[in-house]
This record gives C-alpha cells, sequence and structure tokens, in this order.
C-alpha cells in the first residue's frame, strides 16, 4: 500500500502554497496579455521570460507588443521583444529595475526531484514532481501542470532548468523547454540577434 501511495504522489505531483525563499520567488512574475494569463520570471533586470502562447496568438498575426507584468507588488507595462514560436518562448521588457534574475543551471537528470513555481488562479504554488523523461529540447516531468502555470520556472535546487510550456498527453505530467534552448534564446536576443 505505501508503495502504490509513493506512485500516486509522484504520477500527481505535489502542490504547495506559497513556502519558497523570498529572492527567488520574488522573480517569478505574472503574465496578463490579450491571449489571457500565464507565469514568467526575470531573466535580467530588465527582461522576463515566458512562452509564446502567453503573449501572441497561434498564427503570429498578433503578439501583444503590451502587456501587463507583476513581479511580487510591482506591477507595471511591458513590451514583447522577442519571441519564438517553435521553442513556446518569449521575452518582456519592462522599463525599470526588477528583482535579482533567476539562474540557469543544466545539472538536472531523470529522476531527480524538481519545483515548478508559478501563479494559479491568483495565487503563487509550487508544484513537485521528478524529471521523468528528457528529450533533445524538453523535459517531461511529474508536476502537473495546469492553467496558469504556462511560462513558469522549472527548478532544480535554486536554479532554472526549463520553462513549463504545456501538459503532457498523460495527465499529471509536464512538458518544459529545457535550459539549453531558453538560454540561447536569451543570449541571442542579448547580443541583438534577431529572434521572432
Amino acid at each position: 500500500m505505501e508503495r502504490f501511495l509513493m506512485t500516486m504522489v509522484l504520477l500527481v505531483g505535489v502542490v504547495i502554497s506559497g513556502e519558497a525563499p523570498a529572492a527567488t520567488r520574488n522573480s517569478v512574475a505574472r503574465i496578463y496579455s490579450g491571449q489571457g494569463k500565464g507565469s514568467g520570471f526575470v531573466v535580467t533586470r530588465n527582461l522576463v521570460m515566458t512562452n509564446h502562447h502567453v503573449v501572441c496568438d497561434d498564427d503570429n498575426v498578433s503578439c501583444n507588443t503590451s502587456v501587463i507584468v507583476q513581479v511580487d507588488t510591482y506591477k507595471v507595462k511591458g513590451k514583447v521583444v522577442a519571441y519564438n514560436k517553435t521553442l513556446d518562448l518569449a521575452l518582456v521588457y519592462v522599463h525599470g529595475k526588477l528583482p535579482r534574475p533567476s539562474e540557469f543551471c543544466s545539472s538536472a537528470r531523470i529522476g531527480d526531484e524538481v519545483e515548478n513555481w508559478a501563479w494559479e488562479f491568483g495565487k503563487f504554488r509550487i508544484r513537485r514532481g521528478v524529471i521523468r523523461e528528457m528529450w533533445d529540447d524538453n523535459y517531461i516531468t511529474t508536476t502537473g501542470i495546469i492553467s496558469g502555470n504556462s511560462g513558469s520556472p522549472l527548478l532544480h535546487g535554486n536554479c532554472v532548468i526549463g520553462v513549463t510550456k504545456a501538459r503532457g498527453m498523460t495527465n499529471g505530467f509536464g512538458v518544459h523547454t529545457n535550459e539549453f534552448y531558453a538560454k540561447q534564446f536569451l543570449y541571442k536576443y542579448l547580443a541583438g540577434a534577431a529572434v521572432k
């Protein structure tokens, strides 16, 4: 019976409300756009990373150039400055100084415990799970993604290893763009390359 319960926890993830180190929690943003609501996270003092589908429509006909970004109690207009539909990533520029940026790392392996930090229906939540699979550009986890998680950071320890983008085909699984592709997207923008 105990083994069955442990398996169930791994399959559906664990949801914890609000308990996170303040410095890191403060770097997780809420994104409001014409496409809906999602999450994001601070990657430089003026940039927030989120998903393409949070700020742009499916056909790239309309990419909201103006969105609202809320980090902790700081709410400000932001501008979409870069996006990549294939990777489902976008960058939002915010005028003004944001909290300390999240750091990327690449130390995760299959079976490692991970956390998804996001704003779900207006409340900060942490979803815990494990890495189930690693593809070329994605992690598949047991973090149990729901609406509002899109664009949120996937953490291993204190650093970001992925960007949450979708629910898996099987209930209870999350799909996350891995840190290599997220960092490349960010670095191309910072180097002045066109990343649309």
